[in-house]
């Protein structure tokens, strides 16, 4: 399934709760033999849920200890792209997720690269975040597709 975030406000629904956590996360679909397009998020903008787009009572923004996660693919085979994403201050845990989720020989190795997670002239230029996240020095990913919404759909 590919799918793409254009020009979107995405709502990090956490809350200052202990073990209250966000993940904000997308995966190429099909199998490592046929995989397809990703995700793309273009443009978008990431912010905190408000207290009242919440249920669980008292949000103080400022104090929120599980800054949200900005992702990872969900299979060594996924593809996670943003693009020109800028988010609230201080919001991401910009470390990311615990591994890149590349398969070798003994499975599932934290130290090898995501080989489909890139990240082109978003809010930080990406400092800080894992070593496993390729940071694009041009709008187009290493297979030549252009990062815009239109040419990402007609994969």
């Amino acid at each position: 399934m590919t799918l793409c975030a254009d020009n979107t406000t995405l709502v990090a629904n956490v809350t200052n709760e202990k073990n209250d956590n966000c993940y904000i996360a997308a995966g190429r679909s099909g199998s490592p033999d046929t995989p397809s397009r990703g995700m793309l998020f273009y443009k978008c903008h990431i912010r905190y849920a408000t207290e009242d787009e919440l249920d669980s009572g008292p949000f103080i923004i400022d104090r929120v200890p599980n800054r949200p996660y900005l992702a990872r693919p969900w299979r060594w085979w996924g593809e996670t792209v943003w693009a020109y994403t800028t988010w609230d201050f201080n919001l991401l845990n910009l470390t990311g997720w615990s591994t890149g989720l590349v398969k070798d020989k003994e499975g599932f190795n934290p130290e090898n690269p995501c080989p489909y997670s890139y990240e082109y002239k978003s809010q930080d230029g990406s400092v800080g975040r894992p070593k496993w996240v390729t940071v694009l020095q041009q709008p187009i990913l290493p297979d030549g597709t252009k990062l815009n919404p239109k040419a990402w759909m007609n994969q």
